[in-house]
């Protein structure tokens, strides 16, 4: 049995947002009470998962617009999660996005229209977004998990591909990898110009994955606010502080932590060809089970070694191919070796090491959203900005091979 420690990360305090205030003082920044005539008909474009108290910035948006008699409205803009109209309002619910819950009607389509052509690439649009008046894209701003440049997650992509839905990922995707940044922002732009946007409001978060700044900006601002705001999500993002992992495991993979399943930005692996992968370097990931609230898509469970015969019955499969063959990365929906049971799958992972015993350098996470504190081996707590929280525990599995927890290494 190796050795454990929990160990806490030690990150900069936040001091908690008012959302509230910081929308008032926004909406009054840029007129926006002025700009509209009574009974105007607001779309409020919302998509994407795990965004620290999204549903309190949507439901606050909107009842400032109430006030200013608009009439807002949440639509479902999603690049290729959600599929059909039922599944993009299930996300939504799960992530508190309801009429109940905001006091708003929350549409869905999964209608695309194709609205013009722009360098001889098609321009795609979710129907409802030509059912408003005007049209305000809510979203993180954050490095991406498949592309790097000076646009990516944004306001820009919500606009591309959020509201493009399918067809306009796909368009976004169809160059590779090393042109999604520039197709955003070009087809971005291109799109802000036909499109009745009004404003856009760009989230943040810090390492603890709390929401750290709010900005309110218009349409003619959104890339410069996307490029200063992904300068200052990269300082915020989050990371594994080891080079070099043997073994890594995850509790739980899910769109509901990223996109790819795994963020890849913190596994140090993309799955793309052609895009070298970058630190830690991680000889064997362990991924044992998929989340609920990734309703059975396991895009991204390529990326791992070894996985568990729960994880796979888990996928829906119809849902992970549409995720999947929409950015034609292939090997991220590539089944790795799977074992019965979260023990087998450890030790295996472990047996394949040329390393042995004291010298193993093991780190287990629950998942890559979430990595402020976490488990290590014993060679690997002692590190600077880690906090040692528990030592000397063992992995505790049920008779069915199931993790259940830590356990005093005397026990």
């Amino acid at each position: 049995m190796i050795e454990m420690v929990k160990v806490r990360q030690v990150f900069d305090g936040c001091q908690p947002l008012d959302i509230e205030a910081q929308l008032r003082t926004d909406f009054e920044r840029l007129g926006i009470g002025n700009k509209l005539s009574p009974g105007s008909a607001i779309g409020l474009a919302v998509g994407s998962r795990g965004i620290d108290r999204l549903d309190a910035v949507v439901k606050t948006a909107a009842e400032i617009l109430k006030e200013y008699g608009a009439k807002p409205a949440v639509f479902a803009a999603m690049g290729s999660h959600g599929g059909t109209e039922a599944g993009q309002l299930a996300v939504l619910r799960s992530l508190n996005i309801s009429e109940d819950r905001l006091g708003i009607a929350v549409k869905a389509s999964d209608n695309y229209r194709q609205i013009g052509v722009f360098n001889g690439l098609p321009l795609y649009v979710n129907s409802l977004a030509l059912s408003f008046d005007y049209i305000v894209p809510v979203n993180r701003v954050k490095p991406h998990t498949s592309f790097r440049g000076p646009i990516e997650s944004g306001l820009t992509k919500m606009v591309a591909v959020g509201i493009g839905g399918p067809p306009g990922a796909r368009v976004i995707h169809s160059r590779g990898a090393p042109f999604i940044s520039l197709l955003i922002e070009v087809l971005g732009q291109e799109l802000l110009q036909r499109l009745p946007i009004l404003f856009g409001i760009a989230l943040v978060e810090d390492k603890r994955h709390r929401l750290k700044c709010i900005r309110t900006c218009r349409k003619e601002d959104f890339t410069a606010v996307d490029r200063e705001l992904l300068t200052e999500a990269r300082r915020y993002m989050p990371r594994l502080p080891f080079e070099e992992i043997d073994v890594l495991i995850v509790d739980q993979i899910g769109k509901c932590f990223s996109g790819t399943g795994m963020d890849t930005n913190i596994i140090g692996r993309f799955g793309i060809r052609g895009i070298p992968d970058r630190g830690p370097k991680i000889k064997i990931i362990v991924a044992l089970d998929l989340a609920e609230e990734s309703h059975g898509n396991a895009n991204g469970i390529g990326l791992a070694d070894i996985t568990t015969s729960k994880l796979v019955e888990k996928i829906d499969y119809p849902a992970t191919l549409k995720n999947v063959l929409t950015t034609s990365f292939l090997d991220r929906a590539k089944i790795p070796v799977t074992l019965k049971s979260d023990k087998e799958a450890i030790e295996t992972a472990i047996s394949l090491l040329p390393e042995t015993g004291e010298d193993v350098r093991l780190v287990h996470i629950s998942n890559t959203l979430e990595i402020e504190e976490f488990y290590v081996s014993s060679n690997l707590a002692q590190r600077a900005g880690l906090e040692v929280i528990q030592t000397g525990r063992v992995m505790d599995f049920d008779s069915q091979g199931n993790l259940r927890g830590y356990i005093p290494l005397s026990s």
